[in-house]
């Protein structure tokens, strides 16, 4: 996931735009017409919240959600009370049915942000398949950050403008978490004919583990428990380079990780982002060094140390790198 140009200070406000029925739609093209499409959808504006305020060091100050009820069948709408539930404000319009004026709502809204100084600083759309490319060309002019989420990402830089690139995020990541985590870790059965990379935590887990006995390599686990412990999923370009800072060795941190895994201590998943895809690190947590690691750490007391602290985020995620 390509991360912001806004540095680790101050967290600064920000706000997210759901284009709900077109995230709706490109749920149940994916998912197929049986399976709740409304749930999937307020799991991902979750996720989009917590990768915002994570891995962006935004506040997320207010999250609105667009969407139209049909004046034929002028009925509560289906998810009101999901979102109120989860934080989500209103923005629903009684149209004729097959109408939809979102897309238009959301632009006001969002210009209507980012022109009150007060507000917010940062802008992120979570869409289906709608790019929003004057507005997010509108929004950068006014020295704002924005980010598209969107479902149906641009696929090659070639389809987005040279300066316009690094507004765009290829939403499927979240679409996946959303999904795992609706179904308990267990993969949902998409519709036939749709091809999507399953991420899941365990695809590519070690079978098979031996002792880390290189010296390098077991200060390396520590630094990860040390800086990364807290997270998930560790990006590869930060810890190649606080890997580059704080062992002294003249061994490429690359080949450490190629170790590492080899050991079944670690392994490396690829993610997809836009506009290039990046490596992620997962631990083993069942890998004896990794637990002799973890309860030594944990004994101690110490809190994790972050590495993002004081540091631009900008260029964090590089294009993807490759380690064999």
């Amino acid at each position: 996931m390509r991360k912001s140009n806004i540095s680790q200070g101050l967290m600064t406000p920000a706000i997210v735009l759901v284009d709900y029925a077109n995230v709706c739609s490109i749920i149940s093209d994916l998912i197929g017409p049986d399976h709740d499409s409304d749930e999937l959808a307020i799991r991902m504006i979750a996720e989009i919240r917590e990768y915002a305020t994570d891995f962006l060091n935004l506040n997320v100050v207010q999250t609105i959600a667009f969407d139209s009820i049909t004046s034929e069948e002028p009925r509560p709408h289906r998810a009101t009370a999901a979102w109120i539930a989860n934080g989500i404000e209103a923005r629903v319009h009684m149209l004729p049915a097959g109408h939809s004026e979102a897309s238009i709502d959301l632009g006001i809204e969002a210009t209507k942000a980012v022109s009150d100084e007060k507000r917010v600083d940062s802008v992120i759309i979570l869409t289906g398949d709608q790019w929003y490319v004057p507005l997010v060309r509108s929004i950068r002019s006014a020295g704002k950050f924005v980010l598209v989420a969107s479902l149906d990402a641009p696929e090659t830089e070639g389809l987005i403008a040279t300066d316009l690139r690094d507004a765009y995020f290829n939403a499927r990541a979240l679409f996946e978490r959303a999904g795992r985590a609706n179904a308990n870790g267990v993969a949902l059965p998409f519709e036939e004919g749709v091809s999507i990379q399953q991420e899941t935590v365990t695809s590519q887990r070690p079978e098979h583990m031996v002792r880390v006995e290189d010296s390098i390599g077991r200060e390396t686990l520590e630094i990860i428990e040390q800086y990364f412990g807290q997270y998930e999923e560790v990006y590869l370009t930060p810890l190649l380079r606080r890997l580059t800072e704080l062992t002294d060795t003249d061994e490429e941190p690359k080949a450490t990780i190629n170790y590492l895994e080899d050991c079944g201590a670690v392994w490396l998943e690829k993610r997809r982002g836009f506009p290039h895809n990046f490596t992620v690190l997962l631990v083993n947590d069942e890998h004896p060094d990794v637990l002799e690691i973890k309860r030594s750490y944990a004994d101690k007391g110490s809190g994790f140390l972050d590495e993002y602290e004081n540091q631009p985020q900008k260029d964090l995620v590089q294009p993807e790198q490759i380690v064999r």
